[in-house]
């Protein structure tokens, strides 16, 4: 049993499609039930089903909603009991309409962000990404500064904006959010080493953005493997890092211990 959601003129169904290898028809009781965000039904249902034989697909939709006009999400869980077979539950899920949002204003105080990740888009790609985040209304976006993309060779970092292999990450991918950016700065790779070349790559990156960014973090998520050395020195890392960034830009915000996942490991 598989299911998902169709649209056609204004009428949104939840679609279930039953399949049988069996050589001979299974018949049982098809139920589903739409839940809000919160897990708060809002409908429900059952039909007595007979799925054909040999895989010829069996197809039963159900209408979504109406919802309030509210609501902007609902999942519809479809379940299916013939005796002597299992079959797991499925969901399917229902959108309000998108309205996009075209406040360019900047909300700090908002809690709520996205990783957008342009800098792996390039050229329209990159700025179809954006638009379409801005138009979600997102207002914080966390973007990557790569080492290895920054400073391909020791002390070889010019500046540039290209594209592609760039020395800088290119204006576009800042420009586009319209949004104080929440970016990292460091790289995998071998921390003992990095150490000694920390402070002057994010003096550089600060000073060149201090415009835009005021919110850097420090590695990502050193709990697990991006982070390459011993437990200890991250810490350390951290610490010069914070020194660095606030001689540079005192008005600057540091993040550190930017966990992966959704547990804790204290260090």
């Amino acid at each position: 049993m598989v299911v998902g959601t169709r649209k056609a003129a204004n009428q949104t169904t939840f679609a279930a499609e039953l399949l049988a290898a069996s050589g001979h028809p299974l018949t049982g009781d098809l139920k589903w039930v739409v839940r809000d965000w919160d897990g708060n039904p809002l409908a429900e249902g059952d039909r007595r089903v007979t799925v054909p034989a040999g895989g010829e697909r069996l197809a039963v939709e159900v209408p979504a909603g109406p919802f309030p006009e509210r609501l902007k999400f609902a999942e519809a869980e479809f379940s299916l009991a013939i005796p002597g077979q299992v079959v797991p539950k499925v969901q399917a899920y229902w959108l309000a309409p998108h309205t996009p949002h075209d406040d360019p204003a900047l909300r700090p105080e908002s809690p709520f962000g996205m990783g957008v990740y342009l800098n792996r888009f390039r050229g329209a790609d990159q700025e179809a990404v954006a638009q379409a985040a801005r138009d979600a209304g997102v207002k914080w976006s966390r973007e990557d500064f790569g080492w290895g993309h920054i400073e391909r060779e020791p002390g070889n970092s010019t500046g540039r904006f290209t594209t592609g292999s760039s020395t800088w990450p290119g204006p576009t991918a800042l420009r586009s959010t319209r949004s104080s950016p929440i970016s990292r700065a460091g790289r995998k790779g071998t921390p003992a080493k990095a150490l000694t070349s920390t402070r002057p790559l994010l003096r550089q990156l600060v000073q060149r953005y201090r415009d835009r960014i005021k919110q850097w973090e420090i590695w990502n998520e050193p709990n697990i493997f991006f982070w390459q050395g011993p437990k200890e020195l991250y810490a350390e890392c951290l610490i010069k890092s914070y020194q660095a960034i606030k001689e540079t830009d005192p008005t600057a915000e540091v993040l550190g211990i930017s966990t992966g996942w959704h547990r804790l490991q204290v260090y």
